[in-house]
Parts: structure tokens; C-alpha cells; sequence
């Protein structure tokens, strides 16, 4: 019975240190690591890359006709073997008895 006083107060202890230091994690990290991150001007680093990645990518559009606005199809001959025909022969080769 004195053994497991002994393994029930080391338990308690244990549990009781695990949730002060993770309380104490959770508050440096709310208050001091978002203040850290913020003021040390990530998000304006992070817009400035932005920035200049779109500006490259500008850049290499303009030097190649990739950019430009190509139609493939345009000049391309028309695919209907019927153009321009003058008899069709599917036109009026059968009549419908029920019309």
C-alpha cells in the first residue's frame, strides 16, 4: 500500500509538471513567438518575394511568344467533307410514313 502512495504521488507530480510547462508553451507562444514572427517582418518579406517572382515571371512572358495570343485552328482547312457540295446525299433519301 506504501508502494503505490509512492507511484500515485509520482504520477501526480509528473501530470502536474506536463501542464504547467505546456500552459507555459501556449502562452509564449500566443504572446511572444506571434509578436516575434510579425514585428521581425515576415509578412513583408514574404510580400516582397511575391512581388518579385510575379515580376520575373512577366519578365520571361514578354521575351517569348508563349505570351501571345495564338489561335492554332485558324488557318487550318475545314474538316466537313459536305462544304461546299452542292448535293447532299443524305438530304431527302428517306421520307418518314408516320409524318
Amino acid at each position: 500500500m506504501k508502494k503505490d502512495m509512492e507511484n500515485l504521488k509520482i504520477i501526480i507530480i509528473a501530470m502536474t509538471v506536463a501542464l504547467v510547462t505546456g500552459a507555459g508553451a501556449y502562452y509564449f507562444g500566443q504572446t511572444e513567438g506571434y509578436k516575434t514572427g510579425h514585428n521581425s517582418g515576415y509578412t513583408k518579406g514574404y510580400d516582397d518575394g511575391k512581388k518579385a517572382v510575379e515580376a520575373e515571371q512577366q519578365e520571361m512572358i514578354s521575351k517569348t511568344t508563349a505570351g501571345a495570343e495564338v489561335n492554332p485552328v485558324e488557318n487550318l482547312p475545314s474538316a466537313n467533307p459536305l462544304e461546299g457540295v452542292k448535293t447532299n446525299p443524305f438530304e431527302g433519301g428517306y421520307k418518314n410514313p408516320f409524318k
